[in-house]
């Protein structure tokens, strides 16, 4: 029996889409059959995610050569994904006592006490924590993952709505998996892993003369993968927000911008109430009344004196 990958030996999801396409070329597989996301189930399981122009079926052949760049664990099966459906129980417990931690087990049978229904369910596995297990007990809350083989069973627990676990409300709500990216914690990077770091930097200035702890305080902050001014491990960086496939977050000189053109583009539409005034003024400069028509009309036929009566009237 394989143990578990651990989270120090899961290789950069980046990095490892970047090989196994690779090997797709170098099989000739054609271009439209190629992998979008490498990511781990809370089972411990390695996730392929394929691009919009296959499907996962459509890769299955290579199967083991995807699975022996990721890992050296021996491969048990390959299978297809099953839809799962998951729903989140928020606002758990995470301990009995001062010196007694909240275990999943206890979860499971206070769920099967308060929802009569929890006991007929069918899941794909137990309980999970949303969280880290190292993390989970330094809050006095969490929340818990329920993941359902089938609609019917979630729906009854999202009607549900909320319910009373350990003397607390607890509210249930939808969950979705989210992408997962592994970021160095040495330099701060996303293309690599721990283990595989050349050049570990200061993960609040980017540099590489001094580490986080030895940090100078009159030094600024700046992110070594977007270059902005935050330290690299910032939960808003917007290069962390494009590995996981989300829109980047506007900088304040990009809504500047944005403002500015917006403000040009108004002011070629919009028309000030004076120039409209001084236009009807002067398109009222140029009309002839019924009495200076009648004088022009009485004068000379010459061509001459008509030009000179018309022009005399237009210009009083």
């Amino acid at each position: 029996m394989n143990l578990l990958i651990t989270n120090e030996e899961k290789p950069n999801g980046i990095e490892v889409r970047t090989k196994i396409n690779e090997m797709l070329d170098r099989k000739e597989v054609p271009q439209f059959f190629r992998v979008m996301g490498i990511s781990y189930s809370r089972a411990g399981n390695i996730k392929v995610t394929s691009t919009h122009s296959c499907k996962a079926s459509n890769l299955m052949e290579y199967g083991c050569d995807i699975a022996r760049i990721i890992t050296k664990n021996e491969v048990l099966s390959i299978l297809l994904d099953s839809e799962h459906y998951c729903v989140k129980m928020n606002k758990i417990l995470t301990w009995c006592s001062k010196d007694d931690p909240m275990t999943i087990q206890m979860v499971h049978e206070e769920l099967q006490t308060y929802i009569p229904e929890y006991k007929n369910m069918k899941q794909w596995r137990a309980l999970q924590w949303l969280g880290l297990d190292e993390t989970i007990h330094t809050k006095n809350f969490a929340s818990i993952v329920v993941d359902m083989t089938n609609k019917h069973d979630r729906d009854i627990l999202l009607d549900i709505g909320h319910t009373q676990l350990f003397n607390y409300n607890c509210t249930i709500t939808p969950y979705e998996d989210r992408p997962q990216v592994f970021q160095c914690s040495k330099c701060g990077m996303y293309s690599h892993h721990i283990a595989s770091c050349k050049q570990p930097r200061c993960l609040l200035c980017r540099s590489k003369m001094h580490n986080k702890e030895d940090h100078p305080q009159e030094e600024k902050h700046n992110c070594v993968n977007c270059k902005v001014e935050h330290q690299s491990n910032h939960k808003e960086c917007n290069a962390c927000r494009n590995c996981l496939g989300l829109k980047p977050i506007p900088s304040n000189k990009d809504k500047l911008q944005t403002n500015i053109l917006k403000h040009k583009h108004k002011g070629k539409d919009k028309r000030t109430p004076n120039t409209l005034d001084n236009k009807k003024e002067s398109t009222s400069d140029v009309r002839l009344t019924n009495e200076e028509i009648s004088n022009i009309m009485q004068a000379d036929n010459l061509p001459q004196a008509i030009k000179e009566n018309t022009a005399r009237f237009i210009h009083m």
